[in-house]
């Protein structure tokens, strides 16, 4: 397997045990002047046979009285390959000589002399000139100096002379008498024939280069036998290993042990560094080739329903979505640090990574259209039908591989270079995706590098899946697209292990081995100017006391409807109060403007938004419980569990409520039994046991409001 630049990254043994390279498809011009000098100076013109060598050979050995010099061309030396070496034999050399005629006849004398080096031994298990070279000098054979080309050539006629230790004398007499050869016929001069006569002979064979090793296994298992030539980088692989080595050894004290690391050229996708595994210990599964495994996403393709949602028409970057404890059936999510903000923009959302609006935005997308979308983006291990998934496929619910999810993101940057009509995202979507994967906060360390003019702009995500098995970090500039991994490769779990933490730091250590460049100009065309609301980001309502244009994907954003938060009220002279015509008595009211959530979102939102206004206190005359308060927890209909404490004894659960007036005392009844009364914190604690409660609240303005929920089972 080679470099892009056409080096040598690695290489594997042949089954048969034998070190052999694909065929070469030319000769080096010093190592071509040593092999016709020493076996065959005849070879650009005889035709296949030469009966001169042929006859001299005959009177030598006829003197000796044994074999001591062959007559044999290059032609004929291949011929003895190509037949598998049979024995010297009378016949055997008159079969020879007829394939010599036949090859001379078929191939151009440059293709019979590149066989021959592909093919000729060279001492022990090392067949042809190019395996030759890195196993003896550890380097291709066009570098090979006048003296390491003459050992190399004299090696096929005797290749028992290379044995370490062994033989030295006979190699080097050898190697000495071609180069005193090369100097009578002119190819070295006195100088170089000198200095070559001072070079070492090898002595024990090199290892063969093994960089990126696991792209190597992934070639010979499916392209076995055969010249692999790669876009890696050379140099960019050695460090790209050694970061991932030094990163994972420094996560030793939380026991993980594995990492990946995949570099692309983003407009082409090339792979310019393919790191499968930490290698600086053999004890923790570093054979496994983490690039290709099946791990779990955890939020990792959030951006993906982002930009399929914005070029469908039915989000947009700044719209408001809620954020408070939901529950789907019997999946309930949670925000990774168990906080909510009651309601979020969209690109906030997705910049800080909140799982409670993600899942809603896919109940309101669709799983089976999001499968189809990620399908369409060939991530080949998300082969399941939509509803073995469900909303799950949001937050780790599926797999993916790291070479298909850091190619997926880079064809994302590479449609923003240059708009590839087969992409299924349009540039705007992408667009909009990619500038609010640039506002997340980086890893410790890095956090204020926006502060500096030499700051570098990367659209980066990360992902953290379930039970922290697998942490997650992509980013793409428009020159590279950088995919990480890190985990156990057994699959084991280890608390503190996430994407943030442990997968950014080495992708912003991949990005500064990196050059630096420009980042995406803004797409030219396929956009389209909407007025949103510029407080919830829906379309704007004509209560929208602020309007902003967005330039966006599609042209119909009907489907999200205008804003629905804010809203034409009636208040009293002196806007302490709102009220209705028809309950309000001889109060005088006025209408007025203004943005309001519901109470949940409220409830949560107004923890920190210090500036948010909530509405007027309604006059008592016209308030109902609904308008008052809602409960926070649990909902209507929702299935709940009895935690088990630590010592063993059933727990409680905490019933939330969130009243318009939080000064306000309320009463609270479980099952027409009264339970107790709050003010200011709505929260009461219940021990209740399996099955259908009734849920009830009273404040003293004789408000009431009642939900049903089911206990089905104890949690342990």
């Amino acid at each position: 397997m080679e470099s892009r630049e056409g080096e040598l990254l690695s290489a594997r043994i042949a089954t048969d045990g034998q070190w052999r390279f694909p065929a070469m498809d030319s000769v080096p011009e010093r190592f071509e002047r040593c092999l016709l000098n020493f076996e065959d100076k005849h070879f650009y013109s005889h035709p296949g046979i030469n009966p001169v060598s042929i006859v001299r050979a005959f009177r030598v050995n006829i003197k000796a009285g044994r074999v001591v010099q062959g007559g044999s061309t290059l032609t004929m030396q291949l011929a003895r390959m190509l037949g598998e070496g049979q024995s010297r034999t009378v016949i055997n050399k008159i079969k020879e000589s007829f394939l010599a005629l036949h090859l001379e006849v078929n191939l151009c004398k440059e293709a019979i002399l590149s066989r021959y080096c592909s093919n000729a031994p060279f001492g022990g298990n090392v067949v042809g000139l190019e395996t030759a070279a890195w196993r003896y000098f550890g380097r291709n054979p066009w570098e090979l100096s006048w003296a390491e080309s003459a050992t190399l050539a004299v090696l096929p006629n005797a290749p028992s002379l290379i044995f370490p230790g062994r033989s030295q004398y006979a190699l080097m007499k050898k190697r000495n008498r071609l180069l005193k050869t090369l100097l009578h016929e002119g190819d070295i001069d006195r100088d170089t024939y000198e200095l070559a006569l001072l070079e070492p002979l090898p002595q024990r064979p090199e290892a063969m280069p093994d960089y990126a090793v696991h792209l190597m296994d992934y070639h010979a298992a499916n392209k076995k036998g055969q010249r692999i030539k790669t876009g890696i980088n050379e140099t960019l692989q050695m460090h790209a290993q050694q970061l991932v080595n030094n990163h994972v050894k420094g996560l030793e004290a939380i026991e993980v042990y594995n990492a990946a690391m995949i570099i692309m050229d983003t407009k082409t996708q090339d792979i310019v560094a393919y790191v499968g595994n930490a290698n600086y210990t053999r004890e923790h599964a570093n054979a496994v080739n983490c690039v290709t495994a099946r791990r779990s996403t955890g939020s990792i393709i959030k951006p993906i329903l982002y930009a399929n949602m914005l070029q469908a028409g039915e989000l947009t970057p700044t719209q408001l979505i809620a954020d408070i404890p939901s529950q789907f059936a019997e999946y309930v999510p949670e925000n990774y640090h168990g906080e909510y903000d009651g309601a979020v923009h969209a690109d906030e959302a997705l910049y800080r990574s909140l799982n409670i609006p993600f899942v809603r935005l896919l109940q309101r997308y669709g799983v089976g259209r999001f499968h189809r979308d990620l399908q369409e983006l060939k991530l080949s291990t998300i082969n399941r039908p939509p509803s073995h998934y469900g909303l799950a496929l949001m937050l780790g619910g599926a797999e993916v591989r790291l070479d298909e999810l850091c190619r997926m993101y880079a064809r994302m940057g590479a449609t923003l270079i240059e708009k590839d009509e087969k992409f299924p995202l349009e540039q705007w979507a992408v667009h909009h995706t990619f500038e609010s994967l640039t506002q997340l906060t980086r890893p410790e360390g890095r956090e204020y590098q926006k502060s500096f003019s030499s700051h570098r702009k990367m659209a980066w995500k990360t992902g953290t899946s379930f039970g922290f098995k697998d942490a997650w970090a992509v980013g793409v500039t428009p020159e590279y697209s950088i995919g990480v991994w890190v985990g156990n490769a057994d699959g084991e779990g280890r608390t503190g292990l996430t994407g943030v933490g442990s997968a950014a730091p080495l992708l912003f250590d991949a990005l500064d081995l990196l050059p630096a460049g420009n980042w995406f100009d803004l797409p030219m065309d396929g956009g389209h100017l909407v007025d949103l609301c510029r407080k919830s980001g829906y379309l704007a309502g004509r209560n929208c006391e602020e309007v902003r244009t967005e330039e966006l994907p599609s042209e119909d954003y009907t489907d999200i409807g205008t804003c629905p938060f804010h809203r034409s009220i009636f208040v009293t002279e002196d806007g302490r109060y709102q009220g209705r015509h028809g309950c309000a008595g001889n109060q005088a009211l006025s209408a007025s403007s203004w943005f309001c959530l519901p109470p949940i979102q409220e409830w949560f939102y107004r923890k920190k938004h210090a500036d948010y206004s909530p509405l007027p206190e309604l006059l008592a005359s016209c308030q109902t419980a609904e308008e008052s308060m809602n409960f926070v927890y649990p909902q209507q209909g929702q299935r709940v569990y009895i935690p088990r404490e630590m010592g063993g004894d059933r727990g409680r659960i905490v019933c939330k409520l969130a009243h318009h007036k939080p000064e306000m005392e309320v009463h609270w009844y479980l099952d027409e039994d009264y339970l107790g009364s709050s003010s200011r914190m709505h929260e009461m604690p219940l021990l209740c046991g399996k099955g259908k409660h009734t849920l009830m609240t009273v404040d003293n303005d004789g408000n009431e409001n009642q939900i049903t929920f089911d206990v089905i089972s104890e949690r342990e």
